[in-house]
């Protein structure tokens, strides 16, 4: 008795809402406005990431080594601070073989420059440098900079050098912060 009195009762109720459903006097309007944005990963790039570098040493004088680095950087200021490009020396240095020895210059003793930028040292324990850092607001969030990396042997190491083609290999990275 209990089963069929509520199996009536879903039955009126269902009959109820199906005929209000088709009724011309029931409408439901709503009004929203949506927006939708999309955005790109945030992003920064070096145009080489390993460079190959040498100098020519010869009486005392460097021929100081320039190679392009451009960078294009396109960041979202709520999920970015800014970017560093740096550059690294994938092994200990520069060097070159002199009467059929090795003889090397360490990374902490080249130097480098970047975008007219004064010269600096490599760290010692980290024969890296950091070449140019940048914050970023919503004025300078994209942009590129079309641009070039020096190389040179610090002179004071340079005085104690034999003529010769100083070779080694530097990384150049760019990151996030």
């Amino acid at each position: 008795m209990q089963k069929t009195l509520i199996r009536i009762v879903a039955s009126l109720l269902a009959c109820a809402c199906l005929s209000s459903a088709l009724s011309a006097d029931a409408q439901v309007t709503s009004h929203a406005v949506v927006a939708l944005s999309a955005t790109l990963p945030s992003t920064v790039t070096v145009s080489e990431s390993i460079v190959p570098v040498s100098i020519l040493i010869t009486n005392g004088g460097q021929s100081t080594v320039q190679m392009p680095a451009n960078v294009k950087w396109n960041l979202n200021p709520r999920e970015a601070q800014g970017f560093r490009v740096l550059a690294t020396f994938v092994g200990a240095g520069l060097g070159t073989y002199s009467g059929g020895t090795l003889v090397a210059v360490p990374a902490y003793d080249i130097e480098t420059g970047f975008a007219g930028a004064e010269f600096r040292r490599f760290g010692e324990k980290t024969r890296g440098v950091v070449l140019m850092q940048m914050a970023i607001s919503p004025s300078n969030r994209q942009g590129a900079q079309e641009t070039a990396v020096q190389f040179r042997i610090n002179e004071d190491r340079l005085a104690t050098l034999p003529d010769g083609v100083y070779t080694g290999w530097v990384k150049l990275e760019a990151q996030i912060l």
